[in-house]
């Protein structure tokens, strides 16, 4: 009801039924009736920093290579998400369990093999109709077996796997940029030495564009820890910096692949993001430098000219706070 009336008191001011009702209930002691208690009434609970930087030397504020670009476009549908504001969906957790099966995929690993093992974990997963669930295992399926050839394909190759889920933490100023990657590999070069490459799984529909590729700020993360030599496997061993690297994203999702490459059979989509210049090097630290700077903050701002507003806005974790008639009652 205080839902009810609000919304018609926002629509018209002169509603003075919907305006006596709320009187009414706030009287009543109902909670969100009475004025004092409305969205962006009330002052904020604090206005500090979450990570104070300016004033204390020995603060640091940690900063995700996969949240970098979402801290960028909308630092409000950050925080919100950051918060627990956001909401993940089936495909996003059918991700997560692939990721899991590829962590723990044996040499020879088939696509079945791949396929029970996140079987083990399918009931957790929430659906919302019996045809959702079956084409989401169908797409799962093709998945796996885009993984697996994959993982085939590399068992056949010179290469050879250097760790899985492999962490790392680089000091930049007062942030500490930190992150896992999915898989480093690495192959022997013709002059001598060896090419690391960080490989991130996606089991997403969208391949960003090349400009994409060529700023995407997860990739050049990973390969600055390499470089720098700040990654360390699961047992805890330093991975030794090199002069060589690459960073790759593995798509595996069916939707992602080309006509072109789907009428060759081809199971998987590999975008590989070039090694990082000295200047990217340094463009990417002041980056991280900025991002820091807008995640230790104490106020996010909704980007409503390219984010917010936009076709997809509705499943953003920002989209209730620019609503008119929650933002602006």
């Amino acid at each position: 009801m205080v839902a009810e009336m609000r919304r018609r008191l926002t629509t018209d001011p002169a509603d003075t039924e919907a305006r006596d009702a709320l009187v009414a209930l706030a009287c009543d002691g109902v909670a969100g009736a009475h004025p004092d208690e409305w969205y962006g009434v009330m002052p904020p609970s604090s206005v500090a920093s979450l990570v104070d930087i300016e004033h204390n030397s020995d603060a640091r504020v940690s900063v995700s290579p996969s949240q970098m670009e979402q801290a960028e476009a909308c630092p409000l549908d950050w925080i919100v998400s950051k918060l627990g504001g956001s909401t993940s969906n089936y495909r996003a957790n059918i991700g997560t369990l692939l990721h899991q099966a590829m962590e723990t995929a044996a040499p020879g690993v088939t696509a079945d093999d791949l396929l029970n093992r996140v079987k083990q974990d399918w009931g957790s997963l929430k659906f919302e109709a019996e045809w959702q669930e079956q084409r989401a295992l169908a797409e799962t399926t093709l998945m796996a077996e885009a993984l697996a050839t994959y993982l085939a394909g590399f068992e056949r190759s010179e290469q050879w796997l250097l760790a899985n889920e492999a962490s790392f933490v680089l000091p930049i100023e007062f942030a500490n940029l930190r992150g896992n990657a999915d898989r480093i590999e690495a192959m022997p070069l013709a002059e001598g030495g060896f090419e690391i490459t960080v490989v991130d799984l996606k089991t997403g529909r969208k391949v960003p564009s090349a400009a994409e590729l060529k700023q995407h700020a997860q990739l050049q993360a990973y390969q600055l820890g390499v470089l720098r030599g700040a990654f360390v496997d699961a047992e805890g061993h330093s991975i030794e910096a090199v002069a060589a690297s690459q960073a790759r994203l593995l798509f595996v999702h069916p939707d992602t692949l080309s006509k072109t490459r789907a009428r060759q059979g081809e199971k998987y989509t590999e975008i590989v993001q070039n090694e990082l210049s000295e200047s990217q090097q340094q463009e990417l630290e002041q980056r991280v430098r900025e991002v820091g700077r807008v995640m230790a903050g104490a106020n996010f701002t909704a980007r409503l000219e390219h984010h917010c507003e936009d076709q997809y806005a509705a499943s953003r974790a920002c989209s209730i706070h620019i609503i008119p008639a929650v933002s602006h009652s």
